[in-house]
C-alpha cells in the first residue's frame, strides 16, 4: 500500500508516545511541568535524587576556586580603592584648591 507524506508524517509521529501522546509516560500538566505528587517528603525525595546525579567537584577544584575568587576580590578590592581616591582627589581639586586659585 502507499502511503502520502501526511500519512506517512502521522503513523510514525505516534511513536514512542503513551495513550495520552505524551513521550516518556509521565502526565504532563498544561504548563509543560510534569505533574508530580505535592509535599515536603516527596519534594526532599527529588531534591536527594537530583542531587545524586550531581558530578560535585573535588576538593582540590575547590580549594584553586577557592583561592581564584579571594584573589580576585583583593584585586578588584585594590583597583576600586584606586578609583575612589582618583575622584576623591578630583573632586577636592576641583571643589578646594582650584577656587583658591581663582581667588
Amino acid at each position: 500500500m502507499v502511503q502520502s507524506k501526511s500519512q506517512s508524517k502521522k503513523a510514525t509521529s505516534g511513536q514512542g508516545k503513551d495513550k495520552k501522546g505524551q513521550k516518556g509516560g509521565k502526565a504532563m500538566k498544561k504548563n509543560g511541568q510534569s505533574a508530580q505528587p505535592e509535599g515536603l517528603v516527596p519534594y526532599f525525595k527529588s531534591v536527594a535524587a537530583e542531587g545524586k546525579k550531581v558530578t560535585w567537584p573535588t576538593m582540590p577544584q575547590v580549594w584553586a576556586n577557592t583561592v581564584i575568587v579571594l584573589l580576585m576580590t583583593v584585586l578588584f578590592s585594590i583597583g576600586l580603592w584606586g578609583v575612589d581616591n582618583t575622584f576623591r582627589y578630583l573632586i577636592h581639586l576641583l571643589t578646594v584648591d582650584l577656587p583658591r586659585l581663582i581667588a
